[in-house]
């Protein structure tokens, strides 16, 4: 493996730099190369908004080098510190991640068949580096992607976990299984650890949910032998966040069956498990959801309370029934996100599909395209139409139900900002495919709202990142002028 330098210096709270300047509030870079809007990264504790972390590759007259720039902020847009990350011209960044201390920095090596992960203070000195090597499918898939640009995935496969390091999520592609890969990379001492599932199944499909009481949890999907043709099986597995060890694997089979789709840890410290569910004998390469469900559970993975909201009891007045219990013109939800508000209401964000040819085989190409393992071959053939937002009481009583037009798949990459867990201001955004439009679902008080960003009409790609007191920084890339803009604003 070829090493790399890093050239850094610390430029704390000043309001003009070499490569960008500030002027109220607004940030300029130039000389920018090649630049991954979704790489760009808001840095929280307790879900508020700290610093802003900006990585972009900068020009050069060097073939044989890639010069990246990765620049720290305050919340307001005031450099804190920025560095560069020198590569080999066959090693390129692919994904970037910070939690309250650290950032970490995952590396491709092509010619070593590598993947690094070096973590780093917020000045840019290296703190630890971790190595992974890759099998020659793992190879393969990265290499293709990377060599096709995929400038506008977020891989997301790397998600901070508070102070204490990061989880990386991704699939472990293999000559005679394929499964899933969780890592854990510790930024405070020289230790990580790894689990690959491997017995009682050819195929393993999942999904980091998220960490509570120091416990990761995971959503596991198994088959036998073919993800096409065979029933699959759903756990909840727990590992130890310090050691990797598996404290629990539990089936989320019982009377329904439950998807799992995140772990959240409430305002008052509740852990919840939130997922769709389907009936238990229901076929689910042909059937839909019947609502979804929200568990609350301990760290022994215990379930100690579960609510179902069904689609078609719970919210008749909403939905057109069919007679089977399916939604007439909305086929299934996929759910994005759950926010509670300061007044103790849940709010769930979806998206309505139509046409799903198989549910597994959707949920499975989901699960390999989110962290950065893409599949082909048409095993949906789906159209989005609209935006779904569910709001419920404290006692997971249905109170509403809102839909949004977004016109038949022409918004995608969605995400909210919330000053903290308890904050009674939030937004949902989402962005048209041409990037000419940035919706958003403002909720102030439990009143919702839709909202819109102008932005400009010159721009060659546009992202917003969660900020404070009811704003988001609106970032917009000029590649033509080699220019990456920011600036603080509202959703009108």
């Amino acid at each position: 493996m070829k090493s790399f330098k890093i050239k850094y210096f610390l430029i704390i709270l000043i309001f003009n730099s070499f490569y960008g300047f500030v002027d109220a509030q607004k940030l300029v870079f130039d000389n920018i190369k090649n630049l991954n809007l979704l790489h760009q990264v808001a840095i929280k504790s307790d879900d508020t908004v700290k610093r802003y972390l900006l990585i972009y590759e900068r020009d050069t007259i060097d073939n044989n080098t890639n010069y990246f720039k990765i620049a720290l902020t305050t919340n307001n847009l005031v450099i804190y510190s920025q560095f560069e990350v020198e590569l080999h011209q066959e090693s390129v960044i692919i994904e970037t991640s910070s939690n309250e201390t650290e950032i970490l920095i995952n590396i491709f090596h092509k010619e070593s068949k590598l993947l690094e992960y070096q973590i780093l203070d917020f000045t840019g000195k290296t703190k630890f580096n971790y190595t992974r090597n890759l099998s020659n499918k793992e190879f393969k898939q990265l290499a293709f992607n990377t060599k096709n640009g995929f400038e506008d995935v977020k891989i997301n496969s790397i998600q901070p976990v508070d102070s204490s390091g990061f989880i990386s999520n991704t699939q472990h592609l293999n000559k005679s299984f394929i499964s899933i890969s969780i890592d854990f990379y510790n930024s405070k001492a020289k230790k990580n650890w790894n689990y690959v599932p491997k017995i009682g199944a050819s195929y393993f499909y999942g999904e980091y949910l998220g960490v509570y009481n120091n416990v990761v949890f995971i959503n596991l999907i198994t088959f036998k032998s073919s993800v096409y043709t065979e029933q699959p099986n759903f756990f909840i597995v727990g590992l130890d966040l310090n050691t990797g060890k598996e404290l629990f694997k539990k089936s989320t089979s019982s009377e329904n069956i439950i998807i799992p789709k995140v772990v959240k840890t409430l305002a008052d410290g509740t852990g919840v498990v939130f997922g769709s569910y389907f009936n238990k004998k229901a076929d689910l390469r042909r059937d839909k959801s019947e609502g979804f469900a929200l568990w609350e559970i301990n760290s022994s993975g215990d379930v100690l309370k579960e609510k179902y909201i069904s689609y078609e009891n719970d919210f008749y007045n909403y939905f057109d029934m069919s007679a089977t219990g399916r939604i007439k013109g909305i086929g299934s939800i996929y759910f994005h996100d759950m926010v509670q508000s300061k007044s103790k209401d849940f709010y769930f964000l979806g998206e309505c599909h139509t046409k799903v040819v198989n549910t597994v085989a959707a949920i499975t190409a989901n699960l390999l395209f989110f962290t950065g393992w893409i599949t082909f071959g048409g095993v949906t053939k789906e159209v989005s139409t609209d935006m779904v937002l569910f709001n419920f009481d404290s006692n997971m009583v249905a109170k509403e139900i809102s839909f949004f037009d977004k016109k038949n798949s022409d918004y995608f990459c969605y995400d909210k900002t919330q000053n903290n867990k308890s904050s009674s201001l939030f937004s949902f955004w989402y962005y048209s495919n041409n990037f000419k439009k940035i919706n958003s679902i403002n909720i102030t008080n439990d009143e919702v709202k839709m909202g819109k960003l102008n932005l400009n009409a010159n721009k060659s790609r546009a992202l917003i990142l969660p900020a404070s007191n009811g704003q988001v920084l609106l970032m917009e890339y000029f590649k033509l002028e080699k220019k990456l803009e920011l600036r603080f604003e509202k959703f009108k």
